[in-house]
């Protein structure tokens, strides 16, 4: 891990700044937790993780914010160290419901996700995730309230997915 700390913190460090500019928040934990996952995958082949690992791991911890290609600044941080770019069986999914899959279930690593937020102007999302990802799986739903004096404190709503 020690050849990829320097170029991780830096690409951290760009990431926030571009995150706070726009009024969003990238933390400490989010760090760590990139930290953590990149180990993980480090720790399992006893060699640095691929691209497609890292990407995995970046969009994870840093996606969701379309004004920031937090994988871009990553990968401008981290040429140097000429990561394996090929393909390999059993690369992590970083498709949109390969993160999310990962995220509720693990992805085989030793990995823990804190939480999972997914951010949707309807309920219409929630009809797809249970169709595509969650079948039989006993989820808990927190929804917030979209009334603007509701807005100014954390209200939410919990249900279990079974309740519906």
């Amino acid at each position: 891990m020690k050849p990829v700390l320097q170029s991780l913190t830096k690409s951290y460090l760009e990431v926030f700044e571009e995150a706070r500019q726009e009024r969003e928040f990238f933390g400490l934990r989010d760090f760590y937790s990139l930290v953590k996952m990149i180990y993980s995958f480090a720790d399992k082949k006893n060699e640095l993780p691929c691209l497609h690992e890292l990407e995995h791991c970046i969009r994870r911890n840093f996606g969701g914010l379309d004004s920031i290609d937090a994988v871009k600044i990553f990968d401008d941080h981290m040429k140097h160290l000429r990561l394996d770019e090929r393909p390999h069986d059993g690369d992590p999914s970083c498709t949109p419901f390969g993160l999310i899959k990962a995220g509720l279930f693990g992805d085989g690593n030793q990995s823990d996700s804190r939480y999972l937020l997914l951010l949707t102007e309807n309920f219409q999302a929630l009809g797809i995730l249970q169709e595509q990802i969650l079948h039989n799986h006993k989820i808990q739903i927190i929804f917030g309230s979209s009334f603007p004096r509701d807005q100014e404190y954390t209200k939410v709503r919990y249900y279990d997915l079974y309740d519906w």
